[in-house]
């Protein structure tokens, strides 16, 4: 259970807060936006990279390199075209270009791609110390 200390009770001044929605409480809805974790998600990854990403027909020879990873069931069947990931994971297009849309991250093992949002290549270089990171393709 989440224990807040007396002292933040106290200096948050709840009861008004409820009372009469005013500064108090867009200032908490501030504060709480502010610290959320999930603001700083991996941004969609470059179109032009999606748009390069190779399309396997699968067929008996096909060798995928693992499993297919599509929330649909079943494998994929012969004559399919799934788009693979660098990682080698495989997705049907369907499954996966709106995810890349979203995020620059493969869903399952997160091999970053490229993207075109510069505020987060510069703050994931810069969290990695030398300024590469290994699981990112340039």
């Amino acid at each position: 259970m989440f224990k807040l200390p007396l002292k933040k009770i106290k200096f948050l001044n709840l009861h008004s807060l409820f009372r009469t929605p005013g500064p108090g409480f867009e200032q908490l809805v501030q504060q709480l936006a502010d610290n959320d974790p999930n603001r700083y998600g991996t941004p969609p990854a470059a179109k032009d990279v999606v748009k390069n990403l190779p399309t396997v027909t699968v067929d008996e020879d096909t060798e995928l390199g693992v499993e297919p990873v599509c929330g649909l069931p079943g494998e994929f069947e012969k004559g399919s075209h799934v788009t693979q990931m660098p990682c080698k994971h495989v997705y049907h297009g369907d499954c996966l270009i709106p995810w890349l849309r979203l995020h620059n991250s493969c869903p399952v093992c997160r091999y970053e791609l490229p993207t075109n949002d510069a505020d987060y290549e510069n703050r994931t270089q810069g969290n990695a110390g030398d300024g590469s990171r290994s699981n990112k393709i340039k």
